[in-house]
């Protein structure tokens, strides 16, 4: 046995003694620094979660989501959003107007988008079929280089590069929407604005020589470019400035983009608000969550007020019988096994 009052050599004061040949000495290199970080000696909370404690923040979280949800959902409901389709009364080729009503007064901005369903621009293929440095303006004249835009990658015949090349420049929206006053005149647009400004200032630039079949500096353009995540989805058109007065627009469409392989075309006017355009399932999402906590927290308060389980009590474990239980391996990890006693001792613990 080691006698705990004894000494060894690398306790004694003085000098380092010199290593003892053929003794290879423990490398510290990657022992941790010595630092409350390093050494986990960070002041820590550990909370009991009590059952008072869990029905206190599901109920406090589910009056949040609830009160939440509820004023998202009022102001998606108050937001001035209408929709309709105009692919079924504009053939393709064609001239056509629709009628859009509004029924209140309308402060600008007020924003007038194309919606397009069925158009799956997520597609791996139709995503990256694009050359970023021709839309930044590089000449680009060795076609090699634009494998991405495959098959638009060259005019039929020629060795030239089209530029803009790929599937999503060639795919562009060209359907054209003009939106009229009650009066029949002309409603003041603008089409500033309805591109990010990080893609206008750096990554779509028009230049001089490049002989490009369109100006990809166009905000039009540069909306189309930046492709959906879904199929179904809408894009920025163009932004009143103006007030609207309640009254029946006219909206003249010249129709000239074919959906008649895959979906559906509307025109869309609206407003947003401070948390974004219409959308109830965001409220109603909240709603459920916020209700499901509360209820939750009312089911397990109702639970502790009438059938508590008194804490440090053994009568669940035990089934209810006052004798020691054996817990098994099979109860718990392998080659394990121990006895729960009925009751505590009641003389004090040796240390």
């Amino acid at each position: 046995a080691t006698n705990p009052n004894s000494f060894s050599q690398d306790d004694m004061p003085g000098p380092t003694p010199s290593p003892t040949p053929g003794l290879r000495r423990r490398d510290t290199s990657n022992k941790p620094a010595d630092t409350a970080v390093k050494q986990q000696r960070l002041p820590a909370i550990q909370p009991v979660m009590t059952p008072g404690k869990v029905i206190l923040t599901v109920s406090i979280l589910g009056t949040i989501f609830l009160g939440l949800g509820i004023v998202l959902y009022v102001f998606s409901r108050a937001c001035f959003e209408t929709v309709v389709r105009y692919d079924d009364q504009c053939p393709l080729g064609t001239t056509c107007t629709v009628d859009i009503t509004i029924p209140n007064d309308l402060e600008p901005p007020v924003y007038l988008y194309y919606q397009l369903t069925g158009f799956h621009q997520n597609h791996r293929r139709y995503v990256k079929s694009r050359s970023d440095a021709q839309l930044r303006g590089d000449n680009i004249t060795d076609p090699s280089s634009l494998s991405d835009c495959d098959p638009y990658v060259t005019y039929n015949g020629t060795n030239i590069p089209i530029n803009p090349c790929g599937l999503i420049a060639r795919s562009m929206f060209n359907d054209t929407l003009l939106l009229k006053k009650p009066d029949g005149s002309v409603m003041p647009v603008t089409k500033d604005g309805i591109a990010w400004n990080s893609d206008v200032e750096s990554r779509y630039r028009s230049k001089p020589g490049l002989n490009q079949w369109t100006n990809v500096s166009d905000p039009d353009f540069i909306v189309w470019m930046r492709t959906a995540s879904l199929p179904n989805f809408r894009k920025l058109y163009r932004i009143v400035r103006d007030p609207m007065p309640a009254g029946v627009y006219h909206v003249t469409i010249q129709s000239n983009f074919n959906v008649e392989a895959f979906g559906e075309k509307y025109v869309v006017l609206a407003k947003t608000t401070w948390f974004g355009g219409k959308n109830d399932f965001i409220g109603i999402a909240y709603i459920v969550v916020g209700g499901l906590c509360v209820l939750c927290g009312l089911v397990f308060g109702l639970k502790q007020a009438f059938c508590r389980r008194q804490p440090g009590s053994l009568h669940s474990v035990t089934g209810g019988h006052e004798e020691s239980r054996t817990v098994t391996r099979a109860d718990l990890a392998p080659s394990l096994a121990f006895t729960i006693p009925p009751t505590m001792p009641s003389q004090g613990v040796a240390r």
